[in-house]
């Protein structure tokens, strides 16, 4: 059992390593839940805060991982950004998470301790 436990932890690990940086999730979710290619500056505006420099990274991140494909088109020059076969077999997973922290936020919250005044 202490075998299946760390290999969990390793699993879990490289998801974190992942989806754990910042602006990582909302640039994910924007290619996951458009449904379609997206262009860098189309990424860019529908991601609101973030940098180019940002976005490249995590593009790039998500690239090496597997999860992206990168399209260069040369006349005229666009780049754009789709999710791969990997990426999209995320989706049930992301939508489990979301339907469960719908459900379950609010007591979450509401039973957290608050921190003690001093």
């Amino acid at each position: 059992m202490a075998d299946e436990a760390q290999e969990k932890l390793k699993i879990m690990d490289l998801m974190l390593d992942v989806f754990g940086k910042r602006w990582a999730t909302r640039v994910f979710l924007r290619l996951l839940y458009s449904g379609r290619r997206m262009g860098f500056n189309e990424l860019l505006r529908a991601t609101p805060g973030i940098n180019p420099k940002m976005l490249a990274e995590r593009l790039k991140s998500f690239e090496s991982h597997g999860l992206v494909k990168r399209e260069v088109e040369t006349s005229p020059i666009r780049t754009y950004y789709s999710l791969t076969d990997a990426g999209l077999d995320l989706k049930d997973s992301i939508d489990s998470m979301l339907a469960w922290n719908k459900k379950w936020t609010s007591s979450i919250y509401k039973n957290r301790q608050q921190p003690k005044q001093f």
